[in-house]
């Protein structure tokens, strides 16, 4: 199993394409009827759990490719917890929380066709498929290293009077 097939049985298995289907005819609808947009509300509700696990189930596909054995699959998967860690994803909420998935994502990617480039030797398409997961791995950093540079604003109204407030 390649990584493109682990990814895309991931989400055939999370996603219902008839729930998607109902929802993107209702998104769909110039001006959208009460009981259209109660119904796309409804599907979303009922797929967000399969959604989150999206990832989940990409991330178990890329460690089954990586790893021959449940050991190694075991080691891989501390390896990537540790990594969310040390970039702060324990206490990372929101937008955060997913660019620090997907940087060890893209690490995890990048670690596992650096072992094939070098077991493989040189040779065009695996040179192509090197740079192509360095240059996917340091975008991914460098969109978290961003977001973590923007000031956050919080925007306090007590009576009439207005507070902004912004963090360091």
């Amino acid at each position: 199993m390649s990584i493109m097939e682990a990814g895309v049985s991931g989400v055939a298995e999370a996603v219902k394409p008839e729930l998607v289907a109902t929802a993107l005819m209702a998104a769909n609808v110039a001006r959208p009827t009460e009981s259209a947009l109660a119904e796309l509300r409804k599907v979303m509700e009922q797929e967000a759990g399969a959604i989150r696990n999206v990832k989940t189930n990409i991330l178990n596909g890329l460690m089954e490719v990586m790893a021959n054995t449940p050991e190694t699959r075991r080691l891989a998967r501390q390896a990537y917890d540790g990594i969310c860690r040390e970039l702060g994803g324990d206490g990372a909420v929101g937008m955060e929380r997913l660019l620090v998935e997907h940087v060890a994502t893209c690490w995890m990617r990048l670690q596992f066709v650096e072992l094939v480039h070098s077991r493989k030797g040189t040779g065009d398409f695996w040179d192509r498929r090197l740079s192509d997961a360095q240059r996917r791995c340091l975008r991914a950093m460098d969109a978290l290293a961003k977001l973590r540079r923007v000031p956050m604003r919080l925007q306090v109204n007590i009576g009439k009077q207005q507070m902004n407030v912004m963090s360091a």
